[in-house]
Order: structure tokens, then sequence, then C-alpha cells
């Protein structure tokens, strides 16, 4: 179910213009990534809230690492 949510969400973090409702995504993410233990991806999207709620410019990178490591675990696992 998260590699499933995380597809989605990422794809819609990337397309969405507003920082408002990417913030919003980031926080639902953050939400999935602790119910899982996925501790470094909650911190990811811990760190893109906070530069987002400054007004920064976003680097998605470590976000994108973070989710494909972990989505990557999961596939092991199946």
């Amino acid at each position: 179910m998260f590699r499933a949510q995380t597809s989605s969400m990422m794809s819609r973090i990337d397309q969405e213009a507003s920082d408002l409702v990417r913030k919003d995504l980031i926080h639902t993410l953050k939400g999935s990534a602790r119910a899982i233990g996925a501790d470094h991806v909650a911190k990811a999207c811990e760190e893109l809230e906070a530069v987002l709620a400054a007004g920064g410019a976003p680097d998605f990178r470590p976000l994108v690492s973070a989710v494909a490591e972990v989505n990557d675990y999961i596939g092991s696992l199946l």
C-alpha cells in the first residue's frame, strides 16, 4: 500500500504548482512514512515542509531517494 501511495503522491507533488498544496501532500506522506517506520522518508518530508513554509526553493532529491530506497526494500520483501 505504501508503494502505491508514494507513486501517486510523488507524481502529484511533482506536478503541483501550489506550494501550499505541495506542503499538504508532503505532510500526508510524512504520516504514512512514520506509520511504517520509514523515518528517513519522514525526516526528508519534515525538511521540505520547513523549506516550503519559509518560502524557499525545495530540493526534492533527498525525498525521491528516500522513497525509492524504502520502495526497493518493500519490493525485496514481496
